[in-house]
């Protein structure tokens, strides 16, 4: 029973086992709420009402959604050529730029100091203090 307990992973792949858990659980809840919305869709209201679906609300934001989805593509492209600091500075700038509506000077600097304090305290923290390895 003490071997369930009981990773036997590489050091050098520790950063992978909480994404890969997280990743699990997340699977299983998409699937779970999949499921309950299907059952709730069949079982009530009437036939045309079943038949028609739309993924996203009317107007949705689509700079948002996409600006998004790209910056997540481009934060994973360029983790392993800038590192974990750089890349996820760039992130947080690039972010907060698609999700902010007004780029005053007041604005731009509240974005510059937490695009660096934020990935800064998180290197720190668990990159030097705890040692765990950062991709």
């Amino acid at each position: 029973m003490s071997d369930f307990f009981t990773l036997d992973v590489a050091f050098s792949d520790y950063h992978l086992v909480f994404p890969v858990a997280i990743g699990t659980i997340l699977a299983a809840l998409l699937v779970i709420i999949g499921i309950k919305s299907l059952v709730t869709r069949l079982g009530s209201g009437p036939q045309d009402s079943r038949l028609s679906f739309r993924f996203f609300d009317e107007g949705f934001d689509r700079k948002k959604l996409f600006g998004t989805l790209a910056c997540l593509f481009a934060y994973v492209l360029v983790l392993n050529l800038l590192g974990f600091l750089l890349s996820s500075i760039l992130f947080v700038v690039a972010i907060s730029l698609v999700f902010k509506p007004t780029k005053d000077k007041r604005v731009l600097a509240g974005i510059a100091v937490s695009a660096v304090c934020t990935p800064l305290a998180i290197w720190l923290v668990f990159g030097q203090l705890f040692d765990i390895t950062l991709p």
